[in-house]
């Protein structure tokens, strides 16, 4: 009989990583560049201000028309306001992505979640991002407490569109970094007590949450075995 949490850890890996970007990225791009043209009180300034947005967008744009357009993104991004130049490094991190490129994915994640000044949508997904790539690392486990330390502050952020997935990642790291079982469960009830998250979201936390159920069963099962002997 096939593991019923090697069956979950295998839905979770083929669910492909970019699908996160693909699915959110265009709506947060939208957010982004309507954020960074807002208009000034002062006419001058704003008609400056419009000006080079404007031609910053269009380096974004010529960026990505380039053949290596991860590499031309990432170039450009360093002479970009902070709301491109988020938007110039996700890209790139996720044109890598796509292509199987995944350690140098990893590395525009990890510059993008390094990022203090960039969007706060954009670097916690950089962050949530970089995360998950970093759990398909040998020494993901001597990370684990990195890991979780990264992911707090989404979790703990109201605000955050990314909060619900950041609960999820830290109980998978939980579990099967920790074999904290308790701790994991613990970690997805936010999220099985939220009623308007999408149905695929819910869907995965109560799986994970009876696979840890089992777990901490067996886990206890052995103990008192342990025990008697």
């Amino acid at each position: 009989m096939v593991d019923i949490l090697e069956e979950a850890d295998e839905a979770l890996k083929q669910e492909k990583l970019e699908k996160l970007w693909q699915q959110h990225g265009g709506s947060i791009i939208a957010v982004m560049v309507a954020i960074i043209v807002a208009t000034g009180a002062n006419a001058g300034w704003k008609s400056w201000n419009q000006s080079v947005n404007g031609k910053q967008t269009d380096a974004l744009l010529a960026a990505a028309e380039e053949d290596d357009m991860a590499a031309a993104l990432e170039k450009a991004g360093q002479d970009l306001r902070p709301g491109l130049r988020g938007v110039a490094l996700m890209t790139a991190a996720g044109s890598l992505l796509n292509d199987k490129k995944t350690d140098e994915a990893l590395a525009l994640y990890e510059k993008a979640a390094a990022d203090s000044k960039i969007p706060a949508e954009l670097h916690d997904l950089a962050v949530l991002m970089s995360v998950r790539l970093g759990l398909g690392k040998e020494d993901a486990a001597q990370k684990k407490d990195t890991f979780l330390a990264q992911l707090a502050p989404i979790s703990s952020n109201a605000k955050s569109p990314w909060r619900y997935h950041a609960d999820l990642e830290a109980a998978a790291i939980l579990a099967h970094l920790g074999n904290d079982y308790a701790a994991a469960q613990a970690r997805l009830e936010p999220v099985l007590a939220e009623k308007q998250l999408p149905e695929s979201l819910i869907t995965k936390a109560r799986a994970l949450s009876h696979v840890y159920a089992l777990r901490a069963a067996e886990a206890a099962t052995k103990d008192k075995e342990g025990d008697k002997s």
